[in-house]
């Protein structure tokens, strides 16, 4: 038998060592895939804190370095950037406790921590300027099952250019690209 075919033979009768249940990751993860959102009210952080003191108290916490850099955004969001390929969903999945007790010490202002994840905007027309976010936003998701407002909506125009009209528009943020091609195509 020819020596190629033998090895040929052999390769494909061997089992696969990915177990079935594990799922592939791409090899270069993207910056969503590897951060993670640390959602604050807006208060000022302590004068001590800075992007060393979070990450040292994290990676510390963790008893292993997996937070490679911190980045402040300008709504307030502190932004968790996990090091070598780790994706912040395996971060957040073993180790989200131990997250959460370093950031009540470094950002007592925090509210929230989840994954970084792509919104998508849409605008909606024609809404009254009586109607209050909080009932726009229960409108929406009750009566559109599976669209869901991370936020609540908001107007397009400043106050002053809505206060004498009937009607504008507001912008509403939906999480999923499939709920947005959802409330586009079929309407809200």
């Amino acid at each position: 038998m020819d020596l190629a075919l033998k090895a040929a033979k052999s390769l494909s009768s061997k089992p696969s060592t990915t177990p079935p249940n594990k799922i592939a990751l791409p090899a270069v993860l993207t910056k969503h895939d590897s951060t993670i959102v640390i959602e604050r009210d807006g208060t000022a952080l302590p004068d001590n804190t800075n992007t060393l003191t979070i990450r040292n108290a994290i990676n510390s916490a963790n008893k292993k370095p997996f937070i490679a850099t911190i980045e402040f955004t300008t709504n307030h969001y502190v932004l968790l950037i996990t090091k070598d390929n780790t994706p912040a969903t395996s971060v957040l999945k073993h180790h989200c406790f131990a997250i959460e007790e370093a950031i009540r010490v470094t950002i007592p202002a925090a509210i929230g921590l989840r994954k970084d994840e792509i919104w998508h905007k849409v605008i909606l027309h024609g809404i009254p300027t009586t109607s209050s976010f909080t009932t726009v936003q229960e409108e929406v998701e009750e009566f559109n099952p599976g669209i869901h407002l991370p936020h609540l909506p908001r107007w397009l125009t400043t106050e002053a250019q809505h206060q004498n009209k009937a009607a504008s528009a507001m912008v509403l943020t939906i999480t999923s690209k499939d709920s947005t091609d959802k409330a586009l195509s079929k309407g809200l």
